[in-house]
């Protein structure tokens, strides 16, 4: 029997969280590892806004996640945003996607910070690709290594991303 998909299509504040699940014989359905995707959480009293890549990272990824972004703060609000790559396995985004991801215009209202956090050397480079790419244009972007770098960049202490709003997953 081939391969069945199903979509189970929810609302997670305002946003569509699409979930993936195969089916694995007639009326029965396990979940299988995500091969890639990313999750949006939010520090309501700091208003920091945290988007974690894993598996693979694609640039219809990307602009899916930034699409789910721009929607939320602009609901919302947020004052900083955490672009979180630690968990990313494979970076499947050429120099020539970073270069038109960077002509988009800023979040509105915009971030007073954004920090990419890229332990991999690629996902490193391409993220320090992207803000010279901005540079003269905008000012709030940092690239570091880890998480604890993030978090006293933005320097507000101990974050609490409890508030899950929103993770998709997708298959490669």
């Amino acid at each position: 029997m081939p391969d069945a998909r199903l979509f189970l299509l929810s609302e997670a504040h305002g946003i569509g969280d699409t979930i993936q699940k195969k089916m694995t014989s007639p009326g029965t359905a396990s979940e299988q590892p995500p091969q890639s995707g990313y999750s949006i959480d939010f520090d309501a009293t700091r208003r920091v806004l945290r988007v974690s890549g894993f598996g693979v990272i694609t640039i219809e990824l990307m602009n899916d996640a930034d699409t789910a972004v721009r929607q939320f703060v602009a609901d919302e609000g947020a004052n900083f945003e955490i672009i979180d790559f630690s968990a990313v396995t494979e970076f499947r985004v050429t120099a020539s996607e970073v270069r038109s991801f960077a002509q988009m215009p800023p979040t509105s209202p915009p971030f007073k910070l954004r920090v990419s956090v890229a332990p991999a050397t690629v996902v490193y480079g391409m993220n320090r690709m992207y803000d010279l790419l901005i540079a003269g244009r905008r000012s709030d972007f940092q690239v570091v290594r880890t998480r604890k770098e993030a978090e006293a960049l933005i320097g507000l202490g101990t974050l609490d991303f409890s508030r899950r709003l929103l993770e998709k997953l997708f298959q490669t």
